[in-house]
């Protein structure tokens, strides 16, 4: 299953001429064979490869020169663009402030001057020529489109999106942007402050963010430094979870390298494999969901109310001999699997016992594993149960909702027209979701009929 990365504008094939002469020459690209960019027979935009090519190959190769990174704009030092965003950076680090993506800010700084203040004049004009104009992950969400995902984790994940993007761009238009401005300004006379302040708007903003999240990589460039790079021609195959490549960046030359460790037939769609990711993150990351994912999943939270636990304190610190943090410490639900943790967890929140010596040898049995006794273990399965019913109703959408049909992977017609993609999405989403937890539930339910008859023996 082949997902398609965004396209650019242009669709034209003419687009892609000489894309590969440009990436060798201009970049030192090398690629094992060469590259041919078409549409599938869905018509989606993807890489085909005109040779065989053998497990165990190196398919490209990338200077370190050539991928778009923090370090690359360290070193231009002597533009005076980048001065100012240097000296931003070091402002920065000397008084640093919370929620402050500093790597990301800087990027997305770059993308923007590069695409459309440098254009012609920089150094990857070819590859920002064939980005995407637009994305669909949740930040592109409207309002509307939000709410079809109320109960889904994503809902929450796509307005704090909102609000941090918002608050970054407002903070940098009174900051970076307008240094950037007037150096622009100031070099290049031809251009009014108006022109290049309509560069850094923050619809470019989000954009450049977007393309950050879903289209640049993390190298580790050294023993202890990672750092996130656009990477040309890399960033142009499509995802399939099936597909068998590795990546890495390899210290020795340098280079960031992309093997394959499947065979591929000439003339088949070369494919890279984002990894073992839920539709969860791949919406609100990449603008797209899988109808059949693999490795769909559900994240859940268990947080301890201190007016109705007991032993509250007790309980935090004993979460906290296994590493988790009762507020902020994420459970992932499966369709096929109970997360055993998630279990022991909430063993320990609904434990009760009648002293201080029989409630530390419970909690020594739940933390290896095994339930502390009957009451407890039943008391644990039922309340998991209905936390999750709860989440099940809190999903509930009128039955007049056209995103509340059957899902098969596909648009459907409504009596208003086609679905959006947005809400397509939506639908795909939380059919996933509601599938997952019913299926979770029925599991609780058969851990449940096992541990009834220990109880009527008792």
């Amino acid at each position: 299953m082949q997902v398609p990365k965004m396209a650019p504008e242009s669709e034209e094939d003419d687009v892609y001429v000489g894309y590969n002469e440009w990436a060798a020459d201009g970049l030192g690209i090398t690629l094992c064979t060469d590259f041919v960019y078409d549409v599938d027979e869905d018509g989606e935009r993807g890489v085909f490869i005109a040779e065989d090519i053998a497990p165990q190959t190196q398919v490209l190769s990338i200077p370190l020169g050539s991928l778009l990174t923090t370090l690359w704009v360290e070193q231009q030092h002597e533009d005076a663009v980048y001065a100012r965003v240097l000296s931003w950076v070091e402002a920065q680090e000397s008084s640093p402030e919370d929620g402050v993506d500093v790597e990301d800010d800087v990027l997305a700084t770059t993308l923007l001057y590069e695409r459309f203040i440098a254009r012609d004049k920089s150094k990857w004009w070819r590859h920002l020529q064939l980005l995407p104009t637009t994305y669909h992950n949740a930040l592109y969400f409207t309002d509307k489109e939000v709410e079809m995902l109320q109960g889904s984790t994503v809902c929450y994940i796509a307005q704090q999106m909102k609000t941090n993007v918002d608050a970054g761009f407002a903070r940098l238009k009174q900051t970076l942007f307008a240094d950037i401005a007037d150096a622009v300004v100031t070099h290049h006379p031809e251009r009014s402050i108006e022109q290049v302040e309509a560069c850094f708007s923050l619809e470019n903003y989000k954009w450049a963010l977007s393309t950050i999240w879903s289209r640049f990589v993390s190298l580790q460039i050294a023993s202890a430094t990672f750092r996130k790079a656009m990477a040309p021609v890399f960033d142009m195959l499509n995802h399939d979870p099936d597909a068998e490549m590795s990546h890495h960046f390899d210290t020795e030359t340098q280079t960031f390298q992309l093997t394959s460790y499947q065979h591929w037939s000439a003339g088949s769609q070369l494919c890279i494999n984002y990894g073992a990711l839920s539709n969860h993150k791949l919406l609100t990351l990449y603008g797209f969901v899988l109808p059949e994912n693999p490795f769909d999943a559900v994240e859940m939270w268990l947080p301890m109310d201190p007016s109705s636990t007991s032993e509250f304190e007790t309980k935090v610190k004993l979460l906290e001999e296994i590493d988790v943090d009762h507020e902020v410490t994420p459970f992932e639900l499966t369709v096929d699997e109970l997360d055993e943790l998630l279990l022991i967890v909430m063993r320990i929140q609904v434990l009760e016992c009648e002293s201080s010596e029989t409630f530390q040898e419970s909690a020594q049995r739940i933390t290896n594993g095994d339930s502390a006794n009957t009451e407890n273990e039943l008391t644990a399965l039922s309340r998991l149960v209905v936390i999750m019913q709860q989440t099940i109703q809190s999903y509930a959408v009128p039955s007049d909702d056209p995103t509340s049909k059957e899902c098969d992977g596909v648009l459907h017609k409504t009596p208003n027209g086609v679905h959006s993609l947005h809400e397509h999405m939506a639908q795909v989403v939380r059919q996933s979701d509601l599938a997952i937890l019913n299926a979770s539930i029925e599991m609780l339910k058969w851990r449940l009929l096992d541990v009834l008859p220990n109880r009527q023996s008792a």
